[in-house]
């Protein structure tokens, strides 16, 4: 039977959630589960913070000299709005590179005010406005770090996706 919990805010139900787990001894075999053990689920931006993490432990946030606002965009997805697109710039700029080396592609903001003026001004959005770009900043930042080429660092098969993948 899968783990239902329920968020309350003062006596009221805010948010019901159903939970399936798995875990798993040393060897990667379940050894407990509850609910569907083989149900499929993308995990998409909650693992930024575990990417952010191998960042860490590389040491690759502390020799780019990432600060605390840094680190926690490279942890959280972002609305590109101006205040996160210095953010970004700065974490380039301390990596001496340009947001053209931003692989994550490019949408418009989801801040619609950002997104109204860049239509306005007839500007198409740019990596920089990407939810992810702190993120890939932070995995730029292990490729210089640990002196992988820098191009195609989004390829699964990328030693900074093999770090990622190996500290998660």
């Amino acid at each position: 039977m899968p783990i239902a919990c329920r968020v309350t805010r003062g006596d009221h139900t805010e948010s019901i959630h159903i939970a399936f787990a798995v875990v798993v001894d040393s060897s990667g075999n379940p050894i407990f589960s509850t609910g569907d053990s083989q149900y499929f689920t993308c995990i998409r931006s909650s693992l930024k913070p575990f990417q952010a993490a191998a960042s860490v432990k590389q040491g690759a946030v502390e020799a780019a000299g990432f600060n605390m606002q840094e680190l926690a965009l490279m942890c959280a997805s972002h609305k590109g709005q101006r205040m996160h697109q210095n953010v970004v710039s700065k974490m380039l700029e301390k990596l001496g590179m340009t947001v053209n080396e931003l692989e994550c592609g490019s949408h418009y903001p989801s801040d619609k005010m950002t997104k109204n003026q860049l239509i306005f001004e007839k500007t198409r959005p740019r990596a920089i406005h990407n939810n992810c770009s702190g993120k890939h900043a932070g995995m730029l930042a292990i490729a210089k770090h640990l002196g992988y080429p820098i191009n195609n660092y989004i390829n699964k098969n990328h030693p900074v996706q093999k770090t990622i993948i190996k500290y998660v």
